[in-house]
């Protein structure tokens, strides 16, 4: 805990010289003081004041700033903080290195914090954030492992632990990790965010587009939202409502190559060719190597009755893509 401290600020202005001690009869009423003033002003307030919605504490949680949980049993006396300056010095130092992309200096300095601090959960919450950046996710895993067994409480642990589990493929291990997460009324977005798109991943359309509705309930601009929505109607033929979402999603979206491309497959599937093509070809302008809303465009053209054009078209896909290419050559000769 902290050590009771007093420093004369007109000869000692940066706080070198505790005078507790030598001067422990002044400190005593100088005490007296202060906890007549909390009496009578309350020494709530300002905690009071400091309260955050949970949809703020998951934000920066997100960003790391927030470690709301149930923190591990610490065992003995707790240090003064000054005493820790040091470590929290090289914390800060091993956050800058990550944030610029250092990641194996990142590393050294995390480690190195683990072994002298191995009760200190950013350390090992940190190391497990950089491995799944480094594609290490066994590494990632074991960290995070570490992480949840000193702050057991913190759902950032397990989210971040969920995505090294999906990157590696581990998708029904990592569905475990979140469903949990997900089910509560006040669930984490995030957590509703992963497991929508693990769920589209898995090919579970109908339970991917309910999670999606969810995050969208909670934040009606979600444009990942939005784009999984509208994607998930598409594969489930839901074509006028994935339009309306994918509208939606266009005019936020920074990524028009894929909400253009679906918007077209639910504008044909719509007898709405001519406006399939265009999109198409917007998808096309933002990512001309984009192999599928080329091949959506030359059979949509072929449909249409505009064969040469299908043709050219078709021609430009397999030269991006010989499997495509290969697949439905026999359509356009």
């Amino acid at each position: 805990a902290p050590r009771p401290e007093l420093y004369r600020l007109a000869g000692d202005p940066k706080e070198k010289e505790n005078r507790f001690a030598d001067e422990s009869a002044l400190a005593g009423r100088l005490r007296g003081r202060l906890e007549r003033l909390q009496d009578r002003f309350g020494a709530s307030g300002a905690a009071d004041s400091l309260e955050t919605d949970p949809e703020t504490l998951e934000r920066l949680g997100a960003l790391g700033y927030v470690a709301a949980g149930r923190v591990g049993e610490v065992e003995g006396p707790l240090a003064d903080p000054k005493d820790k300056l040091e470590v929290f010095e090289r914390v800060l130092s091993g956050l800058a290195a990550a944030e610029s992309g250092r990641l194996e200096r990142s590393n050294q300095i995390f480690r190195a914090v683990a072994r002298d601090e191995p009760q200190l959960f950013i350390a090992f919450f940190s190391l497990g954030n950089n491995y799944v950046e480094l594609g290490r996710y066994g590494e990632a895993l074991e960290a995070f492992d570490r992480a949840r067994q000193l702050n057991p409480g913190y759902v950032q642990i397990d989210l971040n632990a969920a995505q090294a589990l999906a990157a590696r493929g581990d998708l029904d291990a990592a569905a475990r990790l979140l469903e949990p997460l997900a089910r509560p009324a006040g669930a984490p977005v995030r957590a509703l965010q992963q497991l929508a798109a693990l769920e589209q991943r898995r090919g579970r359309q109908a339970e991917a587009s309910a999670l999606w509705r969810r995050v969208l309930e909670r934040r009606p601009g979600d444009v990942q939202a939005l784009e999984g929505l509208g994607v998930t109607l598409v594969q489930q033929r839901e074509f006028a409502e994935a339009l309306g979402v994918l509208d939606r999603a266009a005019e936020l979206s920074p990524r028009p190559a894929l909400v253009e491309n679906f918007r077209g497959i639910a504008l044909a599937n719509l007898g709405r060719g001519g406006e399939a093509v265009e999109a198409y070809r917007r998808a096309l302008a933002a990512n001309p190597r984009y192999a599928q809303p080329r091949l959506n465009l030359s059979l949509t053209l072929l449909e249409l009755g505009r064969s040469e054009e299908a043709r050219r078209e078709f021609d430009q896909l397999c030269r991006l893509d010989s499997t495509l290419c290969s697949r439905y050559r026999e359509r356009f000769q």
